[in-house]
């Protein structure tokens, strides 16, 4: 097997790994049309993929077919969801999501700062600032707004 389709099969694999909904060849053929035989070959580097192949793999992981084939890919630095999904989103949703991740990182780094190494607590995400003069506070927030971080395998607890 030539090197893109070698870095390609180790990129699957990795993929594969943190992927749940896609971590068995029966489950990426099924999702991408692809067979489950040929998922093997390609896995066990019998064969090197097709581009129809890398296209609908890449595409059953949200995926444009170049990351599959870089040799940059890097599953440590991996956020897993669903990219297709994802780019149907509004703007505004984008900037929502966009704006929780550094929220979570931020309370990490702060968690680590002050010497643990987990953290796990429940945190009410701001939506925006607010400009209203008799706010109580400058983070404005919707009902129901509350989400629960947790890394490392540690267990969430119930917002209170």
């Amino acid at each position: 097997m030539k090197n893109a389709g070698k870095i390609f099969a180790a990129n699957l694999v990795r993929l594969m790994a943190v992927r749940p909904d896609l971590d068995t060849q029966l489950k990426v053929a099924d999702k991408s049309g692809v067979a489950q035989s040929t998922v093997g070959r390609i896995l066990r580097g019998t064969v090197s993929p097709t581009l129809e192949n890398v296209e609908a793999i890449a595409h059953a992981f949200g995926k444009a077919p170049g990351e599959m084939i870089g040799s940059g890919y890097n599953s440590a630095a991996e956020i897993v969801y669903d990219r297709v999904r994802y780019a149907k989103l509004p703007k505004e949703e984008k900037l929502r999501v966009e704006s929780y991740i550094e929220h979570a990182l931020r309370e990490h780094d702060v968690a680590a700062a002050r010497g643990g190494r987990e953290f796990n607590q429940t945190t009410r995400t701001p939506l925006k600032t607010s400009s209203n003069p008799q706010a109580t506070g400058s983070n404005v927030f919707t009902k129901n707004e509350q989400a629960t971080t947790a890394v490392r395998g540690s267990k969430p607890r119930k917002a209170s």
